[in-house]
């Protein structure tokens, strides 16, 4: 389940968002408009499995016209926002919050809700095109011989991409669904469609690295409409993996 939202201004001039705080403002706004208590509960416990803390909600990057000079984005109003989540009560909630506030903050810039559209994108075929709303992001960690720890980003060619992507979805599912998943090998995979772009992100002092583009996904009906609602690969909370389908027929 998913929502667009549309905001406006409330005073006069673009939004103004330094490019290193970019990320950090649009998830710090997402939560400011989720809501207490669910807010409070996604954001400091999550939904544990395997000692892994999973938010199961992602966003998509900020739509508009904008400009972007020294580091700094100008958007114009009005700006729209893709918000999705397999967990209802947690659209739920950030919708009738939207609802009952006069203002919202993405950083100290206040705006307002314009309109909210509420979608339910069904997978209805095994193989579905899809493109992204926000980069996906997949990575390892591995232990440097002097004891720090060094980060490994995949690229979409990489086997390790649709690998992990497969992993981080099986244990959605099972959280989602509260029992693991018992398919096979081939139940899901994920391939690139023409080009990919790369985007570099700041987020807090976190340096991550992303793909947009187009990919082709295939396997399980429900390992998709996992991949669909909760995000592809991992931090999806802080605005990684969303997805929308563009193939017609597969997804209503």
């Amino acid at each position: 389940m998913r929502v667009m939202i549309t905001l406006e201004s409330v005073n006069q001039g673009p939004l103004i968002i330094p490019a290193r705080m970019y990320a950090d403002w649009v998830q710090g706004a997402v939560y400011q408009a989720m809501g207490e208590p669910v807010a409070r509960v996604v954001h400091d416990h999550g939904f544990v499995i395997e000692g892994r803390s999973l938010r199961l909600f992602t966003f998509s990057q900020l739509f508009g016209t904008y400009q972007l000079k020294s580091g700094v984005f100008a958007f114009n109003w009005p700006i729209q926002l893709v918000v999705s989540s397999p967990i209802r009560v947690i659209i739920d909630q950030f919708i009738q919050a939207l609802l009952s506030r006069h203002q919202w903050r993405i950083g100290p810039t206040p705006c307002r809700l314009g309109s909210i559209t509420v979608q339910e994108p069904r997978v209805t075929d095994n193989k579905i095109l899809v493109r992204t709303l926000s980069p996906i992001t997949i990575h390892s960690t591995f232990e440097k011989p002097d004891g720090g720890v060094y980060t490994q980003y995949y690229h979409p060619r990489e086997v390790e991409f649709g690998r992990l992507i497969r992993t981080n979805l099986l244990r959605k599912y099972q959280v989602i669904y509260g029992h693991p998943w018992g398919g096979a090998e081939s139940d899901f995979s994920i391939r690139a469609q023409g080009a990919t772009k790369f985007h570099l992100v700041r987020y807090k002092k976190t340096i991550i690295k992303g793909y947009a583009g187009m990919f082709r996904l295939e396997g399980s009906k429900d390992l998709l409409q996992v991949g669909l609602d909760a995000g592809l690969g991992d931090r999806n909370s802080q605005g990684f993996g969303l997805v929308e389908s563009i193939s017609g027929n597969e997804v209503r």
